[in-house]
This record gives structure tokens, C-alpha cells and sequence, in this order.
């Protein structure tokens, strides 16, 4: 009978019946060099991961693999605190996650000092921890194994020869696993001692069947997991391979990371929640002014002066709105006749058009170049001024392309806007998202501008709130003075439980936002790198969170690429051509999906698009 190690001591598979073979309790896909890598505490992981455990063990699942190597963060410790609190055995693997997450001791040690650590871990105790491991976890990447790799799976195919222990590989490709399993039987081990983690990511069926023929297990994983659009293709998966006799050596798992200490949760701080939990307990549920409560215009028109340049009178400047879509429809009623146009460089959001269209009114893109990052040229802008006319929104930084303004641009707009008498809506809902060393300028801060900007933000992009439904118009007097009866038609005043919780978020430092910011830079990186690497264009993401991509070497549309990314790749973007025809060619792909799925969405994004090249 097979002997599993686990966390709770050796067990008999009679002892553990059914396990979910690709789980992760702790994961960390940083890199072994950043601060604060892999570090949490156990009451912390325990609080996290206790009701997910409670959960499958209610489904019949009496064990789980902790699918989490060296490289990424493994905390055999934090596994066994975890089991010990649910009574559930978890088996955790020795083994070196592939690069760049190769930690320098791996790659400066030889394979023999590999298989003596790997034998070790197997036959005594893993690092961390006073139990040994109960299995053996690897990856490679899409393009073959690396030096460090090879030697990494060579002694792996040794320490497994030795002990018996399964090995598992995080590899998309099936040619690579043909050469995985060549070198393990090389080394005197067994193909069907080797599974084949993340198999329904390689598109091609055949390559399944053949490893399946040589006896490896094939592991199809994301099966009913929320982050993956449609289990169907894995489904047909299962039953082709199934069909062809090999029904007994797929393995089917959900593949969840459930802490990750990396990956910020992307909420405000608790005493934004206790602030609006006070509100509720002290029944402050009434009508609040229709500009929203005076705390908290004071508070935006403090942020406006200290951040943005911008000096706006609380009383008669400021209107807070449920979010910045209101804020839009507001002002567009405020200052549109059915008619009337506004310009806005294109590609763009198109929330603009439909609010435009709904008024009888026009939105006229005005197309900005790959060429230039999509920064537009203010001479098209002007050729698309008509008698219609009545202002130019300007979006920095920007939704979809990722660009952001600079201030020499802007100064060339202002000019214009005061030139041909025209207003400018600022739509600055992404300020605090800027990489590279670029800046965010707003545009009632130029010079001139004061008087003809209208400035739209909102707490949902730069504090996280983005279902508390809360955003503001900064403008001067009389056009605010315009604005309210659109405003109070719609929705009187924002919510006021809402209010409070902005009010206290404005109220406070932001350096908890920080850790959020590095986060999607981190993902910002990761996306470039693995652009460059296919090698794909892509326009320079310098603020937002999106990285607007070029397709147009795949030779399909904006729109063939994302039905066929969505239905061959499980993966969702938005067609670069959303807002206006000059994104053709393009897709939007965003920073916002934590971890591990981020990761591995790049995995099969790589895969499916070197299909299409």
C-alpha cells in the first residue's frame, strides 16, 4: 500500500482517501530578493486558510499537495500550522521552482549537492520543518530548460529514483516535457513517475496523447475555479484522453493560491470600515447636502491644494458624486446641447461615447499614434474643432494605453483650450498610478486653466473603494452651480455612510497604498518581460494598470484575438478597439489579477500566442 509523508506524520492512501492533487496554501511569486519575501505569520495564514480547508473537507476532500517549491516561497512551517489547526494533512514537496525564481544556492550548487538536499527533504526533513517531504516539484519555462533547470530535474530524477517520490512539473509546453521525461529515464526513473502539472494549457491535444502513451500522468487543474472563464475545453480534454484508454492517469485539480503574502488584497485600511461602521451605529443615514457632507469637501479641496496644485473653494467648488461616471454624465448634461460635440484623443474609454450619445450629442475621437505612445498630436486636435465644439477631455493617465501626458503636451492643449475658448474635462482617476519616473500633471494647475477646467476624480482607482461608489467635480463656481440640478435629478447626494468612509481615507497617510502600487509594478514587469520575450510590441505602460499590446504581427483583429484568446486561452482583454477605431490592432490587458493566477495567465498568453506566430 503506498505511504504518503505528510504534515500529520506518515499516512497509507486507505488513511488519506480523496486528495486534491495541485493546491497552494502559501505561495509568494516575488522573487527571493524582495523585502518581505515569504514572510508571514502562522496565526495570519492559519485565520486565512482554516475556512478554506473547513470548505473541502465539507466537499468529502481528506487531504491536499501543497504545490509551493523553493523559489516561490515555500513555508513548510506555515503548511504544518495550517494542518495541525484543521486536523488535515497536507504533503509539501522538496524541489527549485525554474527561473527566475532559482535562488543563487541552487544555481551554484552542483547536482550532486542538488540530490543529496533533494534525498534529505525526502528521507528525514525539509528545511523549515520535522517532517519530510512528501514529493518532488519542479518547473520549466516555455522556451526548454535552462542549464540550471537540467541540472535541477537531473537531480531530481535521482533523488526520485532513490526514494520512489512523484515528481511534478509546472510546465505549459508539452515539447519541453518530451525532454523532461527523456532526461529522467536517462537517469535510470520512470515516466510514470511524472506528472504533467498544467496540462491543459498547451493547446495541442496530440502532445497530450503522447505523454499519456509514454506514462506520465497528465494533470488538468483550474477545473471549477472562478479565475478561469470556462472549464469546457478542459472538459473535452478529459474526455478525448479518456476515449483513448488513458482515463486512469489524469489527475484534476482546482490550483488555488489562497495566501500569498506578495499580493495586497487591494482594500483600504480598517478605520475607513470603522468610520462608516460609526456612521451606521450614530443612524447618520439622512440626506446630506447635495455637494455631499462639508467635512469631506474640505477635505478634497486640502488634497486638490497640497497634491494637485489645484486651490478650489470647498463651499462652492466641489460636488462629491457617486463615482466618476456620475461625475461624467453631470458634467457632459452640464455643458451639451443635442448637437454639440468634445474631443478626445482616441483610443479611449468608451463610457464617453455612450454618455455623449445619450445627450444627442458627439463624442469625435481624435486618433493618437503608436508611434508617439499614443500621446496625441494637438494639431489633429485643433483640425477637429468645429462651431460645435464646447471641450476636449483629456484622460492622463490613461485607459486604455497605459500613457501619461506630459507636461509639455498638456501646456500645448491648455493653449489651445484658451485659444479656441474651450473647456477641458480632466478625467485624473489614474494620478497615483505612474511608473518610470513619469509625473502626473493636472490641468487646472497650468497656467490659464483654472477657469476652464473641470477636474473628475474618484476613491475607486486610487484608494481601492471602487464598489463604494464615490468620486468628485472639481470646477469653478458657476459651472458647478449648473451642474447640481443634473446632479440632485440623479441622485440627490452620494451615499452618506460612503462619505464618511472618504472622508476618513483622506484624512489619513496613504502609505498603506504603497505596497499596492508596488505590487502592480511588479505585475507591470512581469507583463513586459514576457511581451519581450515572444517577442510582442506593446505601447509603453507609463501609468494606469493596463499595457495596451500590439497584435497586429499575429495577423488577426482586435476582436478575432480576443474571442479566440477567451475560447483557446481561457484569457479575457478588451479589444483596443472599445473606444475608437484608432486601437485596431490592439488589445488592453491589465495588472489587476492577483496571483497565482496572474502568473500563469502570462504562462498561457505566451503559449497561445507563439501558436499564433
Amino acid at each position: 500500500m503506498t505511504r504518503l509523508y505528510t504534515t500529520l506524520g506518515p499516512k497509507s492512501s486507505a488513511d488519506v482517501g480523496m486528495i486534491l492533487p495541485h493546491e497552494h496554501i502559501f505561495v509568494d511569486l516575488r522573487t527571493w530578493d524582495q523585502a518581505g519575501y515569504a514572510q508571514a505569520e502562522a496565526a495570519d495564514v492559519v485565520a486565512r486558510m482554516a475556512p478554506e480547508i473547513e470548505k473541502v473537507k465539507a466537499l468529502g476532500v481528506t487531504a491536499l499537495v501543497e504545490c509551493t517549491p523553493i523559489g516561490v516561497g515555500r513555508r513548510a512551517d506555515l503548511d504544518k500550522a495550517v494542518s495541525e489547526a484543521t486536523g488535515f494533512p497536507v504533503l509539501v514537496p522538496t524541489g527549485i521552482y525554474r527561473e527566475p525564481w532559482i535562488p543563487p544556492w541552487a544555481h551554484e550548487a552542483s547536482e550532486d549537492r542538488l540530490f543529496e538536499w533533494m534525498f534529505g527533504e525526502l528521507t528525514d526533513h525539509l528545511e523549515e520543518s520535522d517532517y519530510p517531504a512528501g514529493w518532488i516539484k519542479l518547473s520549466a519555462g516555455d522556451d526548454g530548460l535552462t542549464a540550471a533547470e537540467t541540472k535541477i530535474l537531473q537531480a531530481a530524477a535521482r533523488a526520485g529514483s532513490a526514494t520512489g517520490a512523484v515528481i511534478g512539473s509546472h510546465t505549459i509546453r508539452g515539447r519541453v516535457v518530451r525532454d523532461q521525461l527523456d532526461i529522467i529515464e536517462a537517469h535510470g526513473y520512470r515516466a510514470d513517475r511524472f506528472i504533467w502539472i498544467h496540462t491543459q494549457a498547451e493547446p495541442d491535444f496530440q502532445l497530450h496523447l503522447e505523454m499519456a502513451k509514454r506514462g506520465a500522468w497528465i494533470e488538468y487543474d483550474a477545473i471549477g475555479n472562478p479565475d478561469a472563464p470556462d472549464d469546457a475545453a478542459i472538459i473535452a480534454y478529459i474526455q478525448r484522453l479518456t476515449t483513448a484508454g488513458f482515463g486512469g492517469q489524469i489527475l484534476l485539480s482546482h490550483d488555488r493560491g489562497w495566501f500569498n503574502p506578495g499580493t495586497p488584497d487591494f482594500v483600504p485600511p480598517d478605520y475607513v470600515f470603522e468610520a462608516m461602521q460609526q456612521a451606521l451605529t450614530e443612524k447618520r443615514i439622512q440626506y446630506t447636502a447635495w455637494t455631499g457632507i462639508p467635512e469631506l469637501r474640505g477635505a478634497i479641496a486640502a488634497k486638490l491644494k497640497q497634491e494637485n496644485g489645484i486651490d478650489v473653494d470647498p463651499a462652492s467648488e466641489i460636488i462629491v458624486t457617486s463615482g466618476a461616471q456620475e461625475a461624467l454624465m453631470v458634467t457632459l448634461m452640464s455643458i451639451l446641447n443635442p448637437g454639440d460635440n468634445v474631443l478626445t484623443p482616441s483610443p479611449n474609454y468608451d463610457e464617453y461615447t455612450r454618455d455623449a450619445s445619450v445627450l444627442g450629442s458627439q463624442l469625435v475621437p481624435v486618433a493618437a499614434r503608436p508611434e508617439t505612445n499614443f500621446v496625441v498630436d494637438v494639431a489633429d486636435l485643433e483640425a477637429a474643432i468645429t462651431p460645435q465644439t464646447r471641450a476636449i477631455i483629456v484622460v492622463t493617465p490613461n485607459n486604455p494605453t497605459g500613457t501619461v501626458l506630459p507636461e509639455s503636451r498638456l501646456l500645448e492643449i491648455a493653449e489651445l483650450a484658451q485659444r479656441r475658448n474651450l473647456l477641458v474635462i480632466s478625467d485624473e482617476i489614474y494620478e497615483y498610478y505612474v511608473f518610470d519616473g513619469h509625473r502626473h500633471v493636472s490641468m487646472a494647475s497650468l497656467p490659464g486653466m483654472r477657469e476652464r477646467t473641470i477636474t473628475i476624480n474618484s476613491f475607486s482607482k486610487s484608494f481601492a473603494m471602487t464598489g463604494m461608489r464615490l468620486g468628485y467635480i472639481a470646477a469653478p463656481a458657476p459651472l458647478v452651480e449648473a451642474m447640481l440640478p443634473f446632479h440632485h435629478a440623479m441622485m440627490i447626494c452620494a451615499n452618506v455612510v460612503t462619505q464618511y468612509g472618504g472622508l476618513a481615507v483622506l484624512s489619513r497617510p496613504r502609505d498603506w497604498f504603497q505596497d499596492v502600487l508596488k505590487e502592480y509594478d511588479r505585475r507591470r514587469q512581469l507583463w513586459m518581460q514576457t511581451l519581450d520575450a515572444i517577442p510582442l510590441p506593446y505601447s509603453e505602460p507609463q501609468g494606469a494598470y493596463y499595457v495596451f499590446i500590439d497584435i497586429r504581427p499575429t495577423g488577426l483583429t482586435s476582436a478575432e484575438f480576443v474571442k479566440r484568446a477567451r475560447e483557446e486561452a481561457r484569457l479575457v482583454f478588451q479589444p483596443g478597439t472599445i473606444g475608437g477605431g484608432a486601437g485596431e490592432g490592439f488589445i488592453r490587458g491589465a495588472l489587476t489579477k492577483g496571483s497565482p493566477e496572474f502568473e500563469e495567465g502570462l504562462e498561457r498568453f505566451s503559449a497561445f500566442v507563439r501558436g499564433l506566430l
